[in-house]
């Protein structure tokens, strides 16, 4: 199945490279079509906000780390090379997966990220340390009780841009071209009184 993937993956490429424009402009439009509707449209987030976002929580090696809309992998490669945390993704847009795809290959980083082609609202958040949710408010809204449900009390939710609703901040930097909001599960189910 995988090398089935990755082998399409490559002919996609291939044809690309070959047809250039012309596919792209229509992969791109379906791609943003399908973000837009499961989630929040693929807008990356600039590198200083993401380099922010990991320093507020002091990543330790070996931690795991979900992104959820993980886009181009951004997040998740600098989680690897700076912190060498075990990295994992989850990606629905065709377009922002294959550039990850892409970058990961490249960057020789394949076999230590794990971009998973898939809504993110089938994610489990049992297993990490931290999350990045780089969402829209409506979606924040629809996570926020998986948050709670899921996510370990020793762990951290870090949302760019947008707070979550109710929720008291419990680190932020507002320096960048977004603030960054930075949530420790087990004081945000203390100060809700969520069992």
């Amino acid at each position: 199945m995988l090398l089935t993937v990755v082998l399409s993956l490559v002919l996609v490429m291939i044809v690309l490279v070959g047809m250039g424009v012309a596919l792209y402009i229509p992969l791109r439009i379906v791609s943003l079509l399908i973000s837009d509707y499961f989630g929040a449209p693929f807008e990356p987030l600039a590198m200083d906000l993401v380099r922010k976002s990991l320093q507020l929580i002091g990543p330790q090696p070996g931690q795991r780390i979900l992104d959820m809309g993980s886009g181009d992998a951004r997040v998740l490669i600098e989680a690897v090379r700076q912190y060498q945390m075990q990295a994992v993704g989850y990606e629905l847009a065709w377009y922002p997966y294959l550039v990850s795809f892409i970058r990961l290959h490249y960057l020789k980083l394949w076999s230590e990220i794990t971009i998973v082609f898939a809504n993110f609202f089938k994610a489990d958040l049992t297993t990490f340390d931290v999350v990045m949710s780089y969402q829209e408010p409506p979606e924040i809204l629809l996570l926020r009780d998986k948050y709670l449900r899921e996510m370990p009390d020793h762990a951290w939710l870090i949302s760019p841009r947008f707070k979550v609703p109710d929720w008291p901040v419990t680190r932020s930097d507002t320096s960048g071209q977004y603030p960054i909001y930075v949530y420790a599960m087990g004081t945000i189910r203390q100060e809700l009184k969520f069992a």
